[in-house]
């Protein structure tokens, strides 16, 4: 501290005790700390400035660039909905389709039961008519 010299040249005055007039250790530190809060908050500042910036100037230019790509983009979905409900409409009818042909499978599924009992019938009556001719 003896030999300090501001930035102007001049060497500091002294306290009448001939102590140097800077703040204690504790309060220059707490200073040094602040100033680099400062210095630090600055900087964030500055790049919020820069990127709004950015956003701003690019903002604009991906905006026209994207803008008919959703257009595109919104006539393919009418495009693809009227082509699913196309579809949609097909897997119905042949859904009913189905169901009727399940309706006339099981219809004749009834009729081969009643045939194979009228056969069952008939092979009982052949066997008596056998039975009495053997007699």
């Amino acid at each position: 501290m003896e030999n300090f010299v501001s930035p102007s040249g001049a060497r500091p005055q002294r306290n009448a005790n001939g102590s140097s007039p800077r703040p204690p250790a504790g309060i220059a530190r707490y200073a040094d700390v602040a100033t680099l809060a400062g210095v630090g908050v600055a900087l964030v500042a500055m790049l919020f400035g820069v990127l709004e910036y950015q956003t701003k100037v690019f903002g604009g230019m991906v905006k026209a660039e994207v803008a008919p790509l959703t257009v595109a983009m919104a006539e393919m979905e009418k495009r693809m909905t009227v082509r699913f409900d196309g579809v949609e409409k097909r897997m119905d009818r042949l859904e009913q389709r189905i169901d009727r042909l399940d309706q006339r499978v099981d219809g004749l599924d009834q009729r081969v039961i009643g045939l194979a009992q009228q056969i069952g019938d008939l092979s009982t009556r052949v066997g008596r008519l056998e039975g009495r001719a053997g007699k």
